[in-house]
């Protein structure tokens, strides 16, 4: 056979045939994760762990997270009260949006179990309560009582990690 004879396949169809290849090869790959993803996971179930399940901040990350949820809700009330060019809510805007940073990184602090967790804490707590004091002057709105409460939540999670 002669090495340097030149193929009949002109190369617009090695072009197709490579192609058609790379998908057969992916959708073979798909069907074997599909078919294998339910014997993995029997097999995962009846595995033993050795590891905790539960993180070891799991109530303070949720705490922080939830504060997260309800202070976006918050500050939209707000937002939607400046287009209507009341301002009385700009205070506690500013809080929300401080307050908001700071439940983000305390979540992922401390879901990672961060060496900095502890130090992060004291600087976190300030920033809650004084959102959540802002939040308590506005009685007459239920999501500023809603923020303030998950913001006292979250201090009070604080502290207990701290002890």
């Amino acid at each position: 056979m002669d090495v340097h004879k030149k193929s009949d396949t002109a190369p617009a169809e090695l072009a197709t045939i490579k192609r058609r290849d790379v998908l057969l090869g992916v959708s073979g790959a798909a069907l074997a994760g599909l078919v294998a993803s339910p014997a993995l996971a029997a097999h995962h179930e009846h595995t033993e762990h050795t590891h905790d399940a539960t993180p070891k901040h799991r109530t303070l990350v949720l705490a922080a997270q939830a504060c997260v949820g309800v202070g976006a809700m918050c500050l939209k009330h707000c937002l939607n009260l400046f287009a209507t060019g009341d301002t009385s809510l700009s205070a506690c805007a500013a809080r929300i949006q401080e307050m908001d940073a700071m439940s983000e990184a305390l979540g992922v602090l401390a879901a990672a179990d961060s060496a900095q967790l502890k130090a992060f804490i004291p600087v976190c707590m300030a920033v809650h309560d004084a959102c959540e004091e802002e939040c308590r002057k506005h009685t007459h709105h239920p999501l500023c009582i809603e923020t303030a409460e998950a913001c006292a939540k979250v201090t009070a999670e604080c502290k207990k990690t701290l002890a």
